[in-house]
């Protein structure tokens, strides 16, 4: 598979991530924004996956802060691919009453994405420029970061 999910400890991501200066309103539930974050950030995230992807020095990265707001109505995301060689994201929190599906490619993600532990984030890795899509059911919050590197 062109994809893993794995785990990091909750301190790899500042307590407080910034708060962007204007949020992109991806449609009526997505809001979306740029941040940044220290540089090592994403090099600490990739030592944990355990794969052999590594940042190259002269790469861009780009991050996302990407939250959902559901009112008991059904979300897709639709089929799509990132434009970069790989994609991070780190599954930050969500509402209990919201439930979600993920595929990479024709791969349906079967391992949990959202942490239970207290002290650590999921998170899911897919390289290649990998097709993308989800769903999301419920009704209330959900938030993840989006990392594009080169």
């Amino acid at each position: 598979t062109n994809y893993k999910v794995f785990s990091i400890p909750k301190n790899l991501i500042p307590n407080k991530i910034p708060t962007p200066e204007r949020w992109e309103k991806f449609d009526e539930n997505c809001d979306r924004a740029k941040i940044l974050l220290n540089d090592n950030t994403l090099d600490r995230i990739l030592s944990f996956s355990k794969t052999k992807i590594i940042r190259s020095r002269y790469s861009d990265s780009t991050i996302h802060r990407v939250k959902y707001s559901l009112d008991n109505s059904d979300y897709t995301i639709d089929e799509h691919d990132d434009a970069c060689r790989f994609t991070v994201i780190v599954y930050l929190k969500k509402s209990s009453e919201i439930k979600d599906e993920f595929w990479v490619g024709k791969n349906k993600i079967t391992e949990n994405l959202w942490s239970t532990n207290e002290n650590i984030y999921n998170c899911l890795i897919f390289w290649g420029n990998s097709p993308h899509h989800g769903k999301i059911y419920g009704s209330g919050k959900r938030e993840i970061l989006c990392f594009f590197s080169d």
